[in-house]
C-alpha cells in the first residue's frame, strides 16, 4: 500500500527537480488563469512542430488572451 505522505514528496519533488515541471507547477498554484466573468485565458499545455513549404520547422505553443473592452 502507498502512503500520502510519500505520494506528496514525490509530486513536490518532481516539480522542483524536472526544469519542464517547474513552470507547469507555478501555473498549477498561482491565479494566472483564473477567470474573471466572461473574460478569461486560456493557455494550451502542448507544443506543436509546424513545418512550412522549405521544410523549416517551427515550435508553436497556443494561447489566448482576453480582450478587455470599456
Amino acid at each position: 500500500m502507498t502512503r500520502w505522505p510519500l505520494i506528496s514528496d514525490a509530486w513536490f519533488d518532481f516539480l522542483a527537480n524536472v526544469p519542464e515541471s517547474q513552470h507547469a507547477g507555478m501555473m498549477l498554484f498561482s491565479d494566472y488563469a483564473t477567470p474573471d466573468g466572461n473574460h478569461f485565458s486560456a493557455y494550451g499545455c502542448h507544443t506543436f512542430r509546424w513545418v512550412n513549404d522549405k521544410g523549416e520547422a517551427v515550435f508553436v505553443k497556443v494561447s489566448q488572451h482576453a480582450v478587455r473592452k470599456g
